[in-house]
């Protein structure tokens, strides 16, 4: 985007505070052009405002985890890396998926877990959650995922363990509701002519965008929108090939009109 005109600026949003720092460096030729804001685009209208921006031509909401973060054992994110069981996008605040596993009651973890990671044994996980940390509390990331394998004894296609951090992540960092907010907010923020893209990850985040997008198409007295993708855009075999990470995104568009 700032490659393509001189006269583009760009405001970055990211609660990680180590991305920031990434993307501040990596876009350090474009001066003042680029911006990068450590906070959760749920509070997108007031970073725009601080920024000096009324009106966004185009804003994109990139959702998910980042590879870096991925690869990161001491962030908790990976079933597939020994690490302490944090999962926090910021660091600097929040509560620890340890927290959230030892502190909840057992149907608690259970409603977690089925509606935020669709985790069909979702029952049976929790009630292995609860049984452990009465011997000792749960702290790694090693440790929830053998309780998410040995629910599922037989060989499967995916890691046995995907759906739950999914589902814990989501809680710790409150991402549907953020979701949820920071798109209503984009679209009062987006000028006549300006787009809103989203790429998502998972059915829960596609479908609060599919929602949304239908609901403010439909229009008020000041503004009007259109929805620029029936169906979600998905990546070919060629773009899978060269980035497996991007094989679940599914991305969609709106444009005010009015």
């Amino acid at each position: 985007m700032l490659e393509t005109s001189g006269k583009v600026r760009v405001v970055g949003i990211d609660c990680d505070p180590f991305a920031v720092e990434r993307a501040r460096d990596s876009l350090k030729e474009y001066g003042s052009r680029f911006v990068a804001v450590n906070e959760n685009f749920v509070n997108i209208d007031v970073v725009l405002r601080t920024s000096g921006v009324e009106w966004a031509n185009g804003i994109l909401f990139d959702l998910g985890l980042s590879t870096e973060q991925l690869e990161d054992g001491s962030r908790g994110f990976s079933f597939q890396r020994e690490g302490p069981l944090d999962m926090r996008m910021d660091t600097r605040q929040g509560t620890t998926a340890s927290q959230v596993l030892n502190d909840l009651s057992e149907k608690e973890i259970a409603d977690v877990l089925r509606d935020f990671g669709e985790e069909r044994k979702a029952r049976q996980i929790s009630r292995m959650i609860v049984r452990q940390r009465r011997e000792r509390s749960l702290q790694t990331t090693g440790e929830l995922s053998r309780i998410a394998r040995r629910a599922y004894p037989y060989r499967r296609r995916t890691h046995p363990a995907t759906k739950t951090f999914q589902a814990i992540r989501i809680t710790v960092n409150r991402e549907l509701h953020c979701l949820d907010t920071g798109l209503r907010k984009a679209a009062g923020l987006v000028g006549t002519g300006g787009r809103i893209c989203v790429i998502s990850y998972h059915s829960l985040e596609d479908r609060i965008v599919k929602n949304l997008f239908k609901e403010i198409e439909k229009g008020t007295q000041e503004r009007a929108y259109r929805v620029l993708t029936k169906k979600p855009v998905t990546p070919g075999h060629d773009e899978i090939s060269r980035n497996r990470g991007s094989r679940s995104a599914r991305l969609r568009a709106v444009e005010r009109i009015r």
